[in-house]
């Protein structure tokens, strides 16, 4: 089951246009506070993603950055001492500075620790967090609760714990609270908030990492793990449901039926968790065994959000000189299962998708020929309802796919595999 995994954490990866969009909102922030404070030129050193985006444990959709902003030694000097609660009347400054300078939905907010700015639905907002660096990875920040003041927080062993625990995983603690965060945000009632998740994971793999192990039993043990553990009370419910679950998804599959165990997958993961596909592990090992540099994933381009209630195909038609036009299949039960090389297929896409819709194709070779021609190729490219492809490269295995874009959002995709054999079948 490990492609489906691959793939839900491609799903839960920031698209292009919400990394762009993440960028644009706290380089903004950053950028209007630090002319505010500073009289040199902006260039980033002022501001410290924290949080989730700092740590790099961050899912979508899109959530708040959270956004260290860094200040000045005199200004940090000045509301320490200020008479009454000078916590809040630094939030108050850098409130009002935001609501006159900076673009928003809302009025910005001060409270706590933080000035919340809100930039839109289904947007990035940002929660600032303003501090005067110590060092070491140390910071003294502003907390509004009682008569105000200003306390230690130290970012450095917040992101220790991710980050040690990750280098000692080769990357599977990021991945793995990813996956955990995902399961959470589809239960609101939780109270497990995302450090604490990323704790539990780092304790878990402590003890319990094994290298190349699939994450379908990591998974199962992780929930049975965390099942154990004293201060998860609170949430104990949901993470049995989630135990006995992955436990029977993990059980199908050693009985061999994919299918099924998809289907329990998707009860934990909703439909973050892929379609069951009988090439999904196929061509997750071919992807493996023969990895291209230009491939590219459609999760990285645009959310993937299925409709079941739309259906999408792929008609294609062989054609070469010395042989009768026809179609795939066809070709394929008459000539021992494979498409001769020189030869010219004709796909396109059939579909009842309706409105304003995009067609977006995939092509990815796989095999020594291609390998040796830097052909691998697996570029996503806007290309019509229709495309024309050589056959080229011997291999048994090869694959087109299609992808119906509306709203800049997938809502389709079909794939259909081909078999590339010599000229002489």
């Amino acid at each position: 089951m490990d492609g489906y995994f691959v793939e839900m954490l491609r799903r839960l990866k920031l698209t292009i246009k919400q990394k762009a969009d993440a960028k644009t909102k706290y380089d903004g922030v950053a950028k209007i506070l630090h002319e505010h404070f500073y009289q040199n030129q902006y260039d980033g050193s002022t501001k410290l993603l924290i949080g989730s985006y700092g740590k790099r444990t961050n899912i979508r959709p899109p959530t708040d950055v959270d956004l260290l902003f860094r200040i000045p030694v005199e200004i940090y000097e000045k509301y320490v001492q200020a008479d009454g609660n000078g916590a809040s009347q630094l939030l108050q400054r850098i409130r009002k500075v935001l609501a006159d300078n900076y673009d928003t939905l809302e009025v910005p907010k001060a409270w706590g620790k933080v000035v919340l700015v809100t930039t839109g639905r289904g947007k990035h907002d940002i929660e600032l967090l303003p501090a005067y660096e110590v060092g070491g990875g140390v910071y003294q920040i502003p907390n509004t609760s009682g008569r105000g003041g200003f306390e230690s927080f130290d970012v450095g062993a917040d992101f220790s714990i991710v980050n040690d625990s990750d280098r000692l995983t080769s990357g599977k603690t990021r991945q793995l609270t990813k996956i955990i965060k995902r399961w959470k945000m589809l239960h609101s009632n939780i109270a497990m908030r995302s450090h604490e998740i990323e704790g539990y994971v780092a304790e878990y793999y402590d003890n319990h990492y094994k290298l190349g192990e699939e994450w379908s039993l990591t998974v199962s043990k992780f929930f049975t793990w965390l099942s154990l553990q004293s201060g998860v009370k609170t949430d104990a419910s949901y993470i049995d449901t989630a135990r006995r679950r992955a436990n029977k998804a993990y059980k199908w599959q050693m009985e061999g039926d994919e299918h099924e165990a998809q289907n329990e997958w998707f009860k934990v993961f909703g439909r973050a968790f892929p379609a069951y596909s009988a090439s999904k592990n196929t061509i997750f090992k071919l992807t493996n065994q023969w990895p291209s540099e230009d491939e590219q994933f459609i999760e990285n381009m645009f959310p993937v959000k299925i409709n079941s209630e739309i259906s999408v195909s792929i008609n294609a038609t062989v054609s070469k000189k010395g042989f009768m036009t026809r179609s795939l299949q066809d070709f394929l039960s008459r000539y021992n299962n494979q498409i001769p090389s020189g030869a010219t297929i004709k796909f396109s896409v059939d579909t009842d998708a309706e409105g304003d819709v995009s067609y977006f194709w995939k092509v990815r070779n796989f095999g020594e020929q291609a390998d040796e021609k830097g052909k691998l190729r697996g570029q996503i490219e806007l290309r019509g309802s229709s495309i024309s492809e050589p056959t080229l490269y011997v291999n048994d295995y090869h694959y087109v796919e299609v992808y119906v874009v509306k709203d800049e959002i997938c809502i389709a995709k079909h794939s259909t595999t081909v078999p590339i054999g010599a000229d002489d079948i």
